[in-house]
């Protein structure tokens, strides 16, 4: 249990330090009207408060976990579809400056069942952690009840992943993942 909790406080710490660094700097420069930008500062805050919910969610997922705290097994119906739609709208200007391009490609889509809120962030993380990897492109396929996410770099896996598998394997999802690849399965 000490190294998935080390695990877990690595990860989102560090990324919870990174959004709420850049919500402070960019609230400073617009408080003291210091760009010529605003929209721009204003869009990354958005998306940087956007992520730090995302973190801060996902942490407390893996921590109950690790604790062995019962998780709510709702019944939701989750639009895989929908979700990613709304977490690449969220996330454009990472997107952009990271200068990636994302192909999204959708083949027969499905609803699954699920608690839709722990859904949507694991996934959410999951995609992120590709788009961070990419050097210049990654894809998110969309086929039934599997999703994959690739990225074109040739990186190790995040340590993360590994509780994340086990997060995702009592929710009855299969969660394989190599250095440029992701598969998640649901059953329907």
């Amino acid at each position: 249990m000490n190294d998935e909790l080390r695990v877990i406080h690595a990860y989102f710490s560090h990324h919870i330090r990174n959004c709420a660094a850049m919500i402070a700097a960019s609230v400073t420069l617009l408080s003291y009207r210091m760009t010529s930008d605003e929209q721009k500062l204003i869009d990354e805050v958005t998306e940087a408060s956007f992520l730090l919910d995302l973190f801060d969610a996902g942490m407390n997922i893996c921590f109950d976990h690790t604790f062995g705290l019962p998780h709510i097994d709702y019944n939701d119906d989750y639009d895989i579809e929908a979700f990613v739609r709304h977490f690449l709208d969220q996330c454009k200007t990472i997107i952009s400056e990271r200068d990636v391009e994302l192909d999204f490609r959708v083949n027969n889509p499905s609803v699954v069942k699920g608690n839709s809120h722990e859904l949507r962030i694991i996934i959410n993380l999951i995609i992120y952690e590709m788009i961070l990897q990419a050097i210049r492109s990654a894809s998110i396929e969309l086929n039934k009840n599997r999703i994959i996410v690739s990225a074109d770099a040739y990186r190790t896996a995040p340590p993360i992943w590994g509780v994340i598998k086990n997060v995702l394997k009592i929710r009855g999802i299969s969660f394989s993942f190599d250095d440029k690849e992701c598969v998640l399965e649901f059953t329907v």
